[in-house]
């Protein structure tokens, strides 16, 4: 038995979301509708596998996921929000939390979502992955993430960090051209521009430890 903690302060998703477990022996789900502040009470009291919330209802939401994430190293978190913006999911990602399901998913999905989440796996649903699609590129499945060489991957990172790439052909003795040239290969390899490379590396880091 999974024991699951909903914590939401909209009346329609805790009914739903009752509703739609209870069709579920293997899951026991316990709403609670309440400030994020007693929520640490709540998981003492129950002691949940898995922590369904949507931190992005109060204002301070982000930073009280961050708090418990380090306080319940054994509880495992699944993001459930109409906040799907790509800022906002890469900042979910960037805490350790590994799934994300918009609550306009179907309950297949979310499902999906909370039994991942219950196996300490990865998981987005089909909405949350079309916002992490680059403006005019294919989305990113984890099947089409190309291998980088070492070099690359040392780039990448720079290029997050607001290097800039004389700097970086500085920093790692090479020529500007070769970091010119080393550039758009990795443009190549993922079909689109490094503009916002700090999300490129979350994101990538994400879907396969190959950054």
């Amino acid at each position: 038995m999974t024991v699951i903690l909903l914590i939401d302060n909209q009346e329609l998703t805790l009914t739903g979301l009752t509703n739609t477990f209870a069709a579920y022996p293997n899951f026991a789900l316990i709403a609670y509708q309440g400030e994020l502040a007693q929520i640490d009470h709540a998981i003492k009291q129950h002691q949940p596998q898995v922590l369904v919330m949507d931190p992005f209802l109060e204002k301070e939401g982000v930073e009280k996921l961050k708090q418990l994430k380090a306080n319940f190293e054994d509880l495992q978190f699944l993001v459930l929000s109409n906040q799907t913006q790509c800022a906002d999911i890469i900042s979910i990602f960037e805490l350790g939390i590994k799934c994300y399901v918009s609550k306009l998913s179907s309950t297949q999905e979310i499902i999906a979502g909370v039994m991942a989440a219950a196996n300490r796996e990865k998981y987005v649903c089909g909405q949350v992955k079309q916002q992490l699609t680059p403006a005019g590129s294919p989305l990113i499945q984890l099947s089409d993430i190309p291998k980088f060489s070492e070099r690359e991957k040392e780039i990448i990172h720079l290029i997050a960090a607001g290097v800039s790439d004389k700097a970086i052909a500085e920093k790692l003795f090479l020529s500007f051209h070769t970091i010119r040239t080393h550039r758009k290969n990795i443009a190549r390899k993922l079909g689109f521009s490094l503009k916002n490379a700090a999300e490129l590396v979350s994101l990538i880091s994400y879907l396969n430890d190959v950054i």
